[in-house]
């Protein structure tokens, strides 16, 4: 999940979702259950900025800064990515973004003190930020802190209903974590309705899902 300045990359490699933001403003077996961690940050890359929020004016030099960052991320350069971002955040101090991309890079590097620390100040700068909420919530679930994590994605959504990747996220946490199936299904739900059921890894989940909730059933 890079943040570009105008909009969000994808929050679906940080799933468990956390996408860049970007300031421009097998056969025959059963679909494995989604691990908490490989759908966002190991899936295929994410293709162009594309959430639709809001936008935010910056000189054409924080903009350029801005995208080198992104990129330098994007390649894995974690290190190299977060000096990078520092410098756009000293050349525009009321920037979210960058401090979400850091979070990104210092928890993708397993430095989850300093990914809170910049996550904390993104929701700072901008407190109703649907990704700072997002990235929170991951942090939380990777912490085990489940009911903190699940309030995040849901204050994300009550913002931007629309957030694809808060939905997955919160269906996962549900399906895996809390095992709140009636939760998992609806999120699951809204995330394929915004992605025009595209993901077949998300689509083999659901069917996994559905077998579950069918054998429980029966069970009963």
């Amino acid at each position: 999940m890079v943040v570009q300045l105008h909009a969000f990359i994808n929050w679906r490699w940080l799933f468990v979702s956390a996408s860049l933001i970007v300031l421009s403003a097998c056969a025959g077996k059963a679909p494995v259950s989604p691990s908490p961690e490989q759908p966002v940050e190991k899936s295929q890359q994410p293709s162009e900025p594309s959430t639709g929020l809001r936008q935010v004016a910056v000189k054409p030099e924080v903009q350029q800064a801005f995208n080198q960052a992104v990129q330098t991320l994007k390649s894995g350069q974690h290190k190299q990515a977060i000096k990078e971002f520092k410098a756009v955040a000293r050349m525009n101090s009321k920037l979210a973004a960058p401090y979400i991309n850091m979070a990104i890079a210092y928890r993708r590097s397993g430095d989850l003190k300093n990914a809170n620390a910049t996550v904390q100040t993104a929701l700072k700068k901008d407190p109703r930020s649907p990704e700072a909420l997002n990235m929170q919530g991951l942090l939380q679930r990777q912490a085990g802190e489940l009911k903190a994590a699940q309030k995040n994605y849901k204050k994300a959504l009550s913002i931007y209903p629309n957030y694809p990747e808060a939905h997955l996220n919160l269906a996962i946490l549900c399906d895996i974590y809390l095992v709140d199936w009636g939760c998992a299904k609806v999120h699951y739900g809204q995330y394929q309705k915004l992605h025009g059921s595209k993901d077949k890894q998300v689509a083999g989940w659901v069917a996994d899902l559905n077998r579950r909730m069918k054998k429980a059933g029966k069970r009963k």
